[in-house]
């Protein structure tokens, strides 16, 4: 769990002053090796290119399931080469690709397989293609190239907007070109489709953009909600006690921070927890 709210000195105006997404749907093996002879195919495509690329198509099948996608790759791609098509083998090249870390090219092969499909098929490439553009987003954040990285998010979002984790993605490019606003955006429209542990974490994030935009009030209502909802992990205690220290609250900043204490696993933490309880009790004896 990435922590964004920083260790800092207390000055209480009293006193003077004031961070996956999404596993790939496995392809069943119907999607990807048999050949569907109803399907439409070019007049440039003969029926030895056709039976040819079901055959490579087969293989490749038989590779993923043993998790070797390298080898499955070079198969994968003679077959759409070959009968370009046939939307089940872009889908199946897609989820290699996907396989091997390589987001740009399968959120790619996925919108070719979704032109060409018809049905459920289309919708399962158009999720396929939004699970891409927000892992690739993910590594474009991670690699520091915000631009990119918000591009791929948003288009994300846009494919499959049911998915918190798209929305969330959002808001972490946001979080992390210090956007606040956007990002609180981002993550209530993520709470909007939330449930269950997603709607915990989209809370933790949500609280975080909160402190950033200094909307410390807001922010002690949302870690409020989730010490309600007896969230583990997340801090919740510290991180609504340093909101308190900014709203020169210490009474309540000084219970908050005793409970961080006593409930963290942290050892960094505690220690953090212990160093502002015994800056906050100097201020008291000052006082």
């Amino acid at each position: 769990m990435r922590y964004l709210i920083p260790v800092f000195t207390l000055m209480l105006a009293a006193c003077g002053g004031g961070e996956s997404n999404n596993s790939a749907e496995a392809l069943p093996q119907s999607d990807c090796a048999s050949a569907n002879e109803s399907q439409t195919h070019s007049n440039s495509t003969s029926k030895e290119d056709r039976d040819r690329a079901a055959e490579l198509s087969a293989r490749a099948a038989g590779l993923i399931t043993e998790r070797d996608n390298t080898a499955a790759l070079d198969l994968a791609m003679e077959a759409v080469s070959l009968d370009p098509d046939r939307p089940e083998y872009r889908a199946q090249l897609a989820y290699i690709y996907e396989n091997l870390g390589r987001f740009e090219e399968a959120y790619v092969s996925y919108l070719e397989a979704e032109s060409l499909f018809e049905g459920t098929e289309r919708g399962r490439a158009r999720r396929g293609a939004a699970r891409a553009a927000s892992s690739f987003a993910e590594k474009m954040r991670s690699q520091n190239d915000l631009d990119t990285a918000l591009k791929f998010a948003e288009k994300a979002v846009e494919l499959d907007p049911i998915v918190p984790g798209h929305h969330l993605e959002v808001g972490h490019v946001h979080m992390q070109r210090e956007e606040y606003g956007k990002a609180i955006d981002a993550y209530d429209a993520a709470l909007g489709v939330a449930v269950g542990q997603e709607e915990v974490d989209v809370l933790h994030w949500k609280a975080q953009a909160q402190f950033g935009a200094a909307e410390y009030r807001n922010a002690i209502e949302t870690f409020t909600k989730l010490i309600d909802l007896s969230a583990e992990g997340y801090e919740a205690y510290g991180m609504r006690g340093y909101c308190y220290t900014q709203v020169n609250e210490k009474d309540k900043a000084i219970r908050d921070f005793t409970q961080a204490v006593q409930r963290t696993t942290d050892k960094d933490k505690r220690a953090e927890y212990e160093e502002v309880l015994s800056q906050l009790n100097q201020l008291g004896d000052q006082e």
